[in-house]
C-alpha cells in the first residue's frame, strides 16, 4: 500500500530543458541536475533520483516538491495529485515491484526553449521570444526587482542541440508518453525533427504525444502526418478569455484563428483536447462567463491553473474588498470553490496590487490597449 505523500513522478517522468538540465518532475524545486557530460541513463539511475524514489514511499515530504505541499495545505490540486491521477497506483506498485522503473523513463517531459509567436501578458521574454523587443523597451519602468528571474532577457530563443536530441533517444524504449511544453512547442521546428525520430526509430506506436499549446497553429502538414504513427495525440490550449479578453490577455492572438484550431481539433481521430486557462487577476471576475462558453463547446477536460507568479497578477493580491465581491459572484458556484478558497487564504499586498495597476497601465499605453474598455466590469470596482 502506497503512503499517502507518494508521488508517482519520479519513477516515471524524466523532465529535461534546454538549458541542460534534468530532474524527476517539471515542478521540482532546487533538484535540478546538469546532464551536459552525463549520460540520461546515469541520470536515472543516480543517487539523487534513488533518494528521491526513496523519499516518496516512505511518505517523507522532500523540501523539492515544496511547491506540491504548499497547493495541498489550501486545497489547490497538486501538479504531484494530477500526476497520480493520470497513471494510477497499481501502475506505481508494479513498477517498483518488478524493477522495471529503472529501464528508463515512461514519461518524457520537454520544455522546448522560449520560441514563441504571443506576448501573453502573464508571460515574460524567459518564456517568449517575441517579448523581447518590449522587454528592452520597458526595462527601465519594471516594477520590480523581485520579478527579475521572470523578467530574464538574457534566455532568448533558447533551443535544443542536436546531442541533446541524440541522448533522448538512447533511452526512449520505455516511453509511453511524451510532452511538449514551450514557449509555443508548435511554432518550434526542433519538436517536429523529434516527433520525426521517434517515428523513425519504431517508438511511436507505443507513445501518446501531449502538447502544451496556445492554439493560434494548427500543426503543420508534416507533423500531422507523423502524427498518425502514434497511438494518441492530445492538446491542452491555453485560453483564459473569451473574445476581446482572450485576445487582450493572450497578445496578439486572434479569437478567429484559435476557433479556427479548436474546429480542426474536433474533426481529428485518435485526438483529445482540453482547455488549461490561467487564472489571474486580469479574468477572475469573468470566470463563470467563460466557463459557460467552455462548456457550449462540448465536454472538453477544463483545467483552472491559478497563477502565482509574477506576483502582481496574482489573484491573491487583490485588495479585500475587491476579493468580497468576487467571493460574493462566485457563491454556490462549486467549479470555483477551490479558486475563491484560494484566492482569500492570504492577505494581499497592497504594494504589488499598485504595480498591477502601473504595469498595466503602461503596457496598454504600448501596446495601445485598454484595460478599462475590455474589462468594463471589472474595471467598475477597481
Amino acid at each position: 500500500m502506497l503512503h499517502k505523500h507518494t508521488c508517482i513522478a519520479p519513477f516515471i517522468n524524466l523532465t529535461i530543458d534546454p538549458e541542460q538540465n534534468t530532474s524527476p518532475c517539471p515542478y521540482l524545486g532546487g533538484g535540478t541536475w546538469q546532464f551536459k557530460d552525463v549520460d540520461f541513463p546515469d541520470i536515472w539511475k543516480s543517487k539523487k533520483f534513488e533518494k528521491l524514489r526513496k523519499d516518496h514511499l516512505e511518505g517523507n515530504k522532500p523540501t523539492e516538491c515544496n511547491r506540491c505541499w504548499k497547493d495541498e495545505e489550501v486545497n489547490k490540486e497538486s501538479a504531484r495529485q494530477r500526476t497520480n491521477k493520470l497513471h494510477n497506483s497499481e501502475t506505481l506498485e508494479k513498477i517498483i515491484h518488478d524493477g522495471s522503473y529503472l529501464k528508463g523513463p515512461k514519461v518524457l517531459t520537454m520544455k522546448n526553449g522560449n520560441i514563441c509567436n504571443l506576448q501573453c501578458r502573464i508571460c515574460g521574454p524567459k518564456d517568449s521570444s517575441s517579448w523581447i523587443p518590449e522587454a528592452k523597451a520597458h526595462i527601465n519602468n519594471f516594477p520590480n526587482d523581485l520579478e527579475h528571474t521572470w523578467f530574464d532577457i538574457e534566455s532568448f530563443k533558447k533551443n535544443w542541440t542536436d546531442d541533446q536530441m541524440q541522448n533522448f533517444y538512447d533511452m526512449s524504449n520505455n516511453l509511453t508518453r511524451v510532452e511538449h511544453y514551450g514557449g509555443e512547442p508548435l511554432y518550434n521546428k526542433r519538436v517536429e525533427e523529434h516527433t520525426e525520430r521517434l517515428v523513425e526509430q519504431g517508438l511511436a506506436k507505443n507513445i501518446t504525444l501531449y502538447f502544451n499549446t496556445n492554439g493560434t497553429h494548427i500543426p503543420s502538414q508534416k507533423l500531422q502526418e507523423l502524427f498518425k504513427n502514434f497511438k494518441g495525440i492530445e492538446f491542452n490550449i491555453s485560453i483564459d478569455g473569451i473574445e476581446e479578453q482572450f485576445e487582450y490577455i493572450r497578445h496578439p492572438a486572434k479569437w478567429s484563428k484559435l476557433l479556427h484550431t479548436i474546429d480542426w481539433c474536433n474533426k481529428q481521430q485518435n485526438f483529445i483536447w482540453g482547455i488549461v486557462s490561467t487564472v489571474s487577476n486580469l479574468n477572475i471576475y469573468y470566470l463563470d462567463s467563460m466557463l459557460q462558453t467552455f462548456d457550449s463547446w462540448g465536454k472538453q477536460n477544463v483545467f483552472l491553473n491559478i497563477l502565482e507568479n509574477p506576483k502582481f497578477y496574482s489573484i491573491v493580491n487583490l485588495p479585500e474588498n475587491i476579493k468580497s465581491l468576487v467571493t460574493k459572484k462566485y457563491v454556490g458556484n462549486q467549479r470555483l470553490a477551490t479558486t475563491v478558497a484560494y484566492m482569500n487564504n492570504q492577505k494581499g499586498d497592497d504594494l504589488i496590487w499598485k504595480k498591477f495597476l502601473f504595469w498595466t497601465k503602461n503596457k496598454d499605453k504600448y501596446r495601445q490597449q485598454d484595460f478599462s474598455f475590455t474589462f468594463p466590469d471589472f474595471h467598475s470596482i477597481i
